[in-house]
């Protein structure tokens, strides 16, 4: 039984491969904003086999209102031929290439994206694109190129005396293989639309929306990937889990106090805990791009148990001393006392030893929530 083969350009290395005249490979796409035709030459493909028939050719491209995309095929069975091919001067101008290449044109197409190459017929095969955009229109975005070099045939269902390998009852029948096997590939793949760490990112919302995880729009795609694999939304409400899941929509970890703990009655120490049950104190970095402070209020309170209210607030780099401060008189410089840990000791965020020298002389440094 003849198996399915085909080669796929889909991602950004693939159409880097490609000769391009103006076209960029951008974000595992082949876009053309710049200029209003352009050229797409693809590597020469090895089916492996001598003499072979090529099966189908299908693309997924957004194309804006009086664009063309024009395919052009090219075949060659001899490995000389092949080298000659591929030895083509490269250059900016792709146009030059074509003119080159067209000796080898078997097969011409346009106007749409998904037919059959019965008349393409060789070892190797070369696909171009030309495209033509109108001035003033959005871009040409090519997302993948498919090309068929072998198709299950439905012939195996037949008596032998129909077997007529790429005969005309074969190529009939494709007609009908064609959209039954695409949607028995489909069928087969659908388990990775519904793996987190598979599933295309519009999926990765729909994923969210199914696991009940609110405000899942106001989420980055690979974030909200991370929080799908991580399965950290079931812990929804515990404070144990908050710092993680913090870090999860921002990237930067913080530091999470339970204010009731931190409270000693002095009145400068307390103003840091108050205005709510819990303070969330980002590091320095987020300074340089914080998050929007609407959206992170909205998914923050609704990982909090209900009712409980928060602050948060994004600690600076080094401390400041404001321009009305007077070194002894009313500001002065003194050595820090002696720590002394006990029963009732309490470290907050304190840092024990001498970080400069990394724990040497007896000491380590040691960090405590």
């Amino acid at each position: 039984m003849t198996e399915t083969r085909y080669f796929i350009l889909n991602h950004k290395a693939a159409f880097r491969g490609c000769r391009m005249s103006g076209i960029e490979a951008r974000d595992d796409r082949a876009v053309m904003d710049a200029s209003e035709t352009g050229v797409l030459i693809t590597p020469v493909m090895d089916s492996l086999e001598s003499g072979n028939v090529w099966q189908r050719f299908c693309a997924q491209a957004e194309l804006p209102e009086g664009a063309e995309i024009v395919w052009r095929f090219y075949a060659a069975d001899r490995e000389d031929k092949a080298r000659e091919i591929s030895a083509l001067p490269e250059g900016e101008d792709a146009l030059s290439v074509m003119k080159a290449l067209a000796p080898f044109q078997v097969f011409r197409q346009s106007g749409t994206m998904d037919f059959l190459l019965d008349a393409v017929r060789g070892r190797y095969c070369v696909v171009s694109a030309e495209l033509y955009r109108p001035e003033g229109t959005p871009p040409i975005v090519i997302h993948s190129i498919q090309v068929y070099c072998a198709l299950e045939s439905f012939l195996k269902y037949l008596p032998e005396i129909y077997a007529d390998k790429n005969g005309f009852l074969d190529r009939f029948l494709r007609l009908f293989s064609v959209p039954y096997l695409e949607l028995e590939r489909k069928i087969d793949a659908l388990y990775e639309t519904f793996d987190p760490r598979a599933a295309p990112p519009d999926m990765l919302y729909w994923l969210a929306g199914a696991m009940g995880i609110p405000h899942a729009e106001l989420w980055k795609p690979e974030n909200l990937r991370e929080l799908l694999v991580s399965g950290l939304y079931r812990r929804k409400g515990r404070i144990s889990a908050l710092a993680e899941f913090v870090r999860q929509y921002t990237g930067l970890r913080p530091f999470v106090c339970e204010n009731f703990r931190m409270l000693n009655g002095d009145a400068e120490n307390d103003r840091h805990y108050t205005g709510g049950e819990i303070t969330l104190f980002l590091p320095p970095q987020a300074a340089r791009s914080p998050p929007e402070p609407e959206s992170f209020d909205r998914v923050t309170q609704s990982f909090l148990p209900c009712g409980v209210t928060y602050k948060a607030r994004i600690l600076d780099q080094s401390p400041g001393l404001s321009d009305c401060l007077y070194l002894g008189i009313n500001t002065r410089l003194s050595d820090c006392p002696a720590a002394c840990l006990g029963i009732s000791s309490r470290l907050n965020f304190a840092s024990l030893g001498d970080l400069n020298h990394n724990g040497e002389h007896g000491t380590f440094p040691a960090f405590a929530q």
